[in-house]
C-alpha cells in the first residue's frame, strides 16, 4: 500500500540544470526575450524555483500565464509552448512545485498543496508589471489550477489538460482497472491507502475533489482530455463540463503520457489569446509596442465541445509503476 502510496505522493522527481533552461536571451520570430530565475516562498515556508519568460527591455503592463506541470513533471515541461505564446504580447510564468523538481519539499499532493504554490506565485505577480492571469496545467497541475480559481475570480481562464474531477474516484479507478479486483475489495484498497497518504503526506485524498468547488469557478475553463487515456479516464473531465459554468471540451487522442503535438499547443495558444482578447487586455496594450506578427502559426480554433482531433496531453505519470503495483494487489492476474 506504501508502494501506491508513495507513486502519488513521491513520484521520480525531475532531476535538471538551470542550464537546461536554455539560454536566458532568446529570440522567438523577431522578438527579444530574456528569463527571469527567481525563487518564492510558499506558505509553509517552502522555495519554490521559478522562471518568468518576458519581452526585454520592457515595462509594458502585459498578460501572463501560468503553467502547471504535472506529477513527476517541472518547470522543464513549458519550454516547448515558449514560440506559441510569447510572440502575442504574453508573458509565461512556469515553475516547480514544492516537493518537484528544484523546488524544497519531499512530497506531492495531487493538487492539495499546490493550489497554494499557485497562491504564492500570484502574490509574487501582483506586485509587477502583469495585467491578467491565466492558468494553464496538466493533470495534477489541472487540478492545482481548477482548485486554485475556486477561490480567486480575477482568474481570466484555466486550460485544463488531462484533470481528474475527483482524487479519491480516481483512485478507485486505478484500483478497478489496474488491480482487477471486485467493487468492494476495491472500495477497502482505496480506504487504506487514504490513510497512507494522509500519514505520509498529510492531506486526505477526499479533499483533492473539483467537483466539490467547480460551481464556485467563474473563470472560463478550456479541458482538452482524450478518450484513449486509461490513467485518467475522460469521464472525469465530463464531470467537470457537466457541471462547470463556463467550459468547453476537445477530445484529444493519445495516451496520458504521450507528448504534445503542434496541433494541441496550436488549440491551446489560439484558446489563451482569444481569451485574454476578450477581456480587453488589447486597451491597455497598443498593437504598436507588442506586435502580434503575422509569420506566427495561426492555431486551430475549437468551435465546439468533444471535437475529435489529432491532438494528444501528458503529464509523465509513472504509469508503468502504477500498473505494477497495482496487479501485485492481485496475484490471480
Amino acid at each position: 500500500m506504501k508502494t501506491i502510496a508513495n507513486l502519488l505522493i513521491r513520484p521520480p522527481r525531475t532531476n535538471y540544470s538551470t542550464i537546461e533552461l536554455g539560454s536566458k536571451r532568446l529570440e522567438i520570430f523577431g522578438q527579444d526575450f530574456i528569463r527571469q530565475d527567481i525563487q518564492i516562498k510558499n506558505s509553509r515556508g517552502l522555495n519554490l524555483a521559478c522562471s518568468h519568460f518576458i519581452p526585454k527591455n520592457s515595462n509594458l503592463s502585459i498578460p501572463c500565464v501560468i503553467y502547471c506541470h504535472g506529477n513527476s513533471g517541472s518547470r522543464m515541461d513549458c519550454l516547448d509552448s515558449l514560440a506559441y505564446i510569447l510572440p502575442n504580447g504574453i508573458s509565461l510564468f512556469c515553475f516547480d512545485f514544492s516537493g518537484a523538481g528544484l523546488s524544497e519539499g519531499d512530497f506531492l499532493s495531487m493538487g492539495y498543496f499546490e493550489q497554494d504554490d499557485i497562491r504564492a506565485v500570484i502574490e509574487y505577480l501582483s506586485r509587477s508589471h502583469i495585467t491578467r492571469i491565466g492558468l494553464w496545467g496538466r493533470s495534477m497541475g489541472a487540478v492545482a489550477c481548477l482548485l486554485y480559481a475556486s477561490s480567486d475570480q480575477s482568474i481570466d481562464f484555466v486550460v485544463a489538460e488531462s484533470p481528474f474531477s475527483s482524487l479519491d474516484e480516481l483512485c478507485t479507478d486505478l484500483v478497478k482497472n489496474y488491480a482487477k479486483l471486485p467493487a468492494f475489495l476495491s472500495n477497502l484498497i482505496v480506504r487504506g491507502l487514504r490513510k497512507v497518504v494522509l500519514k505520509e503526506g498529510n492531506f486526505d485524498i477526499c479533499q483533492v475533489n473539483v467537483m466539490n468547488v467547480i460551481e464556485k469557478i467563474k473563470s472560463k475553463i478550456f479541458l482538452l482530455h482524450s478518450p484513449e487515456d486509461e490513467m485518467v479516464p475522460i469521464k472525469h473531465s465530463y464531470n467537470i463540463l457537466e457541471k462547470g459554468n463556463s467550459v468547453s471540451l476537445m477530445e484529444i487522442t493519445g495516451d496520458h503520457n504521450k507528448p504534445r503535438d503542434m496541433e494541441t499547443l496550436e488549440s491551446i495558444s489560439t484558446y489563451i489569446i482569444d481569451t485574454f482578447d476578450e477581456r480587453s487586455f488589447e486597451e491597455d496594450i497598443s498593437e504598436e509596442a507588442v506586435p502580434c506578427l503575422p509569420s506566427l502559426p495561426k492555431p486551430v480554433r475549437s468551435t465546439h465541445c468533444r471535437k475529435k482531433t489529432d491532438i494528444c496531453v501528458g503529464n509523465y505519470i509513472p504509469e508503468n509503476k502504477f500498473r505494477q503495483a497495482l496487479k501485485e494487489l492481485n496475484p490471480n492476474i
